[in-house]
């Protein structure tokens, strides 16, 4: 998952690392040697009695992740000006490379000591205060870095990054647009927009803020996978295809971008190869739920019932052991495991599935309409009537129940009713193959 990656902000070179956006020291006008062997340099050794030498030399370590080295080095700079705050501050980051928070809080603080305004090692302390997860601490650094310097992007950022942690999307979103406002070519502040846009279905909004993040960084790997999930929420599920199997070439170790790539898959009639991408999800993550219920999607479509119940009842445990006991996610399970029921003929059980898909998500329609669907087939109109209301109150933009509504006027003769609800469905998504079928099935037949 893209959030516990670091990218160390710093003097136009970077390092990444676990955790939230580091500051840098400052530039500074020092000789430049950062890349060559200081033995074979030219008139080297008049700069290794400079302290600026060897922060270039720890920045350049830094760049490489060699952060012992990189420790040294600054260590070598402070023996020879002990008050450069700033070569503590890279001392701190060092420290924190080598996964020693509490040292590098201690190395930050005598930054501080030096330079009590130096907003860049409060930042810096919040971000090993975070690895500890101590939050609050880790928030109170980052305010007080920002009441310093309030352009101060990478704190807006990591602050960000605990309110969308917390579930608080809102809030983070505000942060990451406060980041962008400080640093216009944030592209993870980007990329985070756009997740939290995603968590509150804001979905052309999300798109636009991943299409920037990759403007901004073409080899953002990551974002690919996300840009490819949410234009499948908005239905444009072959663009989708082809930005997840950009991602999966780019990546090719995403279980996120092989879930989505086969819900895309699935959705355009694909259940074969569906099921080939939800299987690769799992491989990389055995305990990704998601995937295991769209395994359950495919065997369902496949009509193989029982590996389908199989899967279903895998994704509900996992969902359970991950306590995601209300959630959509875990109704779909519960309304596949329905749907598995119900083709086998067991109208209670499949009934009891529904109810429990509703006791997990209260506005899952869906389980309404497929409840419907059961009781036009007993005969049962009038209820299966009201069912679909219901499925509509919730759903008024589903595309699922509108095509099983069409289903079931079709069978009571209402044919133009049904041609309606099915060019619905195909409005709400244009690739609905099952909708499809059925209008031009109606058509064909001359209805």
């Amino acid at each position: 998952m893209l959030r516990g990656l670091l990218l160390l902000t710093r003097l136009g070179i970077g390092c990444v690392v676990t955790g939230a956006v580091l500051s840098p020291v400052r530039a500074a006008s020092l000789p430049r040697v950062l890349n060559e062997d200081p033995s074979r340099s030219p008139g080297i050794a008049q700069f290794s009695g400079n302290s600026g030498y060897y922060i270039q030399e720890g920045l350049r370590l830094l760049e490489a992740g060699r952060f012992v080295e990189a420790e040294n080095a600054f260590k070598q700079a402070l023996s020879l000006e002990p008050s450069d705050y700033e070569a503590y501050n890279n001392l701190g980051r060092a420290l924190y490379g080598q996964g020693k928070p509490e040292a590098a809080l201690v190395a930050y603080q005598l930054a501080l000591d030096i330079y009590p305004n130096y907003a860049e090692a409060y930042n810096n302390m919040g971000v090993a205060y975070r690895s500890m997860g101590q939050l609050g601490e880790a928030i109170e650094a980052y305010e007080r870095a920002l009441r310093l310097n309030s352009g101060l992007g990478a704190a807006h950022y990591n602050i960000g990054l605990i309110l969308y942690d917390e579930g608080n999307f809102e809030g983070a979103i505000d942060r990451f647009q406060q980041a962008i406002a400080a640093t216009p070519d944030f592209d993870r502040a980007y990329y985070y927009l756009g997740e939290s846009l995603l968590k509150l279905d804001r979905v052309p909004e999300a798109i636009g803020a991943l299409e920037i993040a990759l403007d901004l960084n073409p080899n953002f790997n990551e974002a690919y996978g996300l840009l490819g999930e949410a234009l499948m929420r908005q239905g444009r599920t072959r663009e989708a295809l082809v930005i997840l199997d950009e991602a999966i070439e780019r990546s090719g170790d995403s279980a996120r971008a092989y879930y989505y790539q086969g819900v895309a898959r699935f959705k355009t009639g694909s259940p074969e190869t569906a099921l080939v991408a939800y299987e690769r999800a799992i491989s990389i993550d055995p305990a990704y739920a998601d995937a295991y219920r769209g395994v359950g999607d495919a065997y369902l479509a496949l009509e193989e019932l029982r590996e389908a119940a199989a899967a279903y009842q895998t994704s509900i445990d996992l969902y359970n052991e991950q306590r995601l006991l209300s959630s959509q996610e875990l109704a779909r399970a519960y309304y596949g495991l329905g749907n598995v029921y119900a083709a086998n003929g067991k109208f209670p059980e499949a009934m009891s599935a529904y109810q429990n898909a509703l006791s997990a998500d209260g506005s899952f329609g869906l389980a309404h309409a497929r409840m419907g669907d059961l009781l036009a087939e007993r005969g049962e109109y009038n209820r299966a009537n009201v069912a679909y209301e219901a499925a509509l109150t919730l759903n008024p933009d589903s595309p699922e129940i509108y095509n099983s509504l069409g289903e079931l006027l079709y069978e009571q003769g209402f044919y133009e009713l049904a041609i309606d609800a099915w060019r619905k469905a195909i409005e709400l998504d244009p690739n609905y193959g099952e909708a499809l079928v059925n209008l031009g099935n109606a058509l064909g037949n001359g209805r």
